[in-house]
């Protein structure tokens, strides 16, 4: 095992709102409901991260990378990161709002933040911490 493995968020904690169910009949309105518009319009489930099946010597780490930051090779970057992480942990910020992403990890215990831009990124990154409500006090 990796030395590293500690940082990966297992799979079995990451859980998604079911949008059908074979047994009832979901309508637009409940799927609407169920479901969080990205940025480009098209429908991703709600997911969401069960702490309590975390192993006890996790310590997750959540990646923001601008793909638009560092010469192009953010795009290189991410890729990267994603095949050596749980694809979730990885937020491409030319994408995805920090907010969206920070809202799902806060919850988790010793988690870990590696933003990766310009000082311009980490701003923006920081910023988003601070208007979080979820956070409180627990950000160090």
């Amino acid at each position: 095992q990796s030395k590293h493995a500690r940082l990966i968020l297992p799979p079995e904690c990451v859980t998604e709102a079911p949008t059908r169910n074979s047994l009832t009949r979901v309508t637009r309105k409940v799927i609407r409901k169920i479901s969080r518009t990205t940025r480009n319009g098209r429908f991703s489930p709600i997911t969401s991260i069960d702490p309590n099946l975390l192993p006890e010597d996790a310590i997750p780490l959540l990646v923001f990378v601008n793909s638009q930051s560092g010469g192009q090779l953010g795009g290189m970057l991410t890729s990267l990161l994603r095949q050596n992480l749980n694809p979730l942990q990885v937020v491409d910020l030319h994408v995805t709002d920090p907010r969206v992403a920070l809202r799902l990890f806060c919850h988790l215990p010793k988690l870990r933040v590696l933003v990766c831009g310009g000082d311009g990124t980490v701003a923006w990154i920081l910023q988003a911490l601070e208007e979080l409500t979820e956070v409180g006090r627990r950000v160090r």
